[in-house]
C-alpha cells in the first residue's frame, strides 16, 4: 500500500508542479496589435467555426486581448465601419515559448511533460497568434464589390 501511495504522491507532485508551462509563462491571452484606418473601425475575432471570441472593439485602442488559439487553430479578424467595406485577415499560429518547455519536460519526465503539453494545448497557452499585428485600411463603401 505504501508503494502505491508513494507513486500516487509522485504523480500528484509532477502534475501540480509541471502543469502547463505555457500557461504559467504566457497565460491564456495574447495582445494583438491593431493598426487599422480609418479611426473608429471596429474589430472582431472569430474561430474557424464562426464563433466570435473577441470584439467588437474600437481599433484605435491599438491592442486587443485575444484568447490564444486552442490546438493551433486559425482566427479570422474582421474590421468594419459604417460607410466602408469590411476587411478580413486570416491568422495562423506558432508554438509559444512555454510549449518548448513542455517538450523538455516530456523528455525529462514523461508523465509530467505529457500533462503539461495537454494542458497548454487545450487552454491555448502553448500557441501564439501569428502575425501578432493586424494592419490595413478599409476602403470607402462605394468601392465594395458584392
Amino acid at each position: 500500500m505504501t508503494r502505491v501511495s508513494a507513486a500516487l504522491q509522485s504523480v500528484l507532485v509532477l502534475a501540480t508542479t509541471q502543469i502547463g508551462c505555457g500557461l504559467m509563462l504566457n497565460g491564456k491571452y495574447q495582445d494583438v496589435h491593431l493598426v487599422i484606418s480609418p479611426p473608429g473601425a471596429a474589430v472582431s475575432v472569430y474561430r474557424w467555426d464562426g464563433t466570435r471570441i473577441a470584439g467588437p472593439q474600437d481599433a484605435s485602442n491599438g491592442t486587443m486581448e485575444v484568447h490564444r488559439p486552442k490546438w493551433a487553430g486559425p482566427y479570422l479578424f474582421m474590421a468594419s465601419k459604417e460607410g466602408y467595406c469590411p476587411k478580413y485577415w486570416l491568422t495562423g499560429s506558432t508554438e509559444s515559448f512555454g510549449s518548448y518547455v513542455d517538450y523538455v519536460l516530456i523528455v525529462g519526465s514523461l508523465l509530467g511533460g505529457l500533462i503539461a503539453a495537454a494542458v497548454d494545448s487545450t487552454t491555448g497557452a502553448g500557441w501564439q497568434i501569428e502575425p501578432s499585428t493586424v494592419a490595413g485600411s478599409l476602403e470607402s463603401g462605394a468601392e465594395c464589390v458584392r
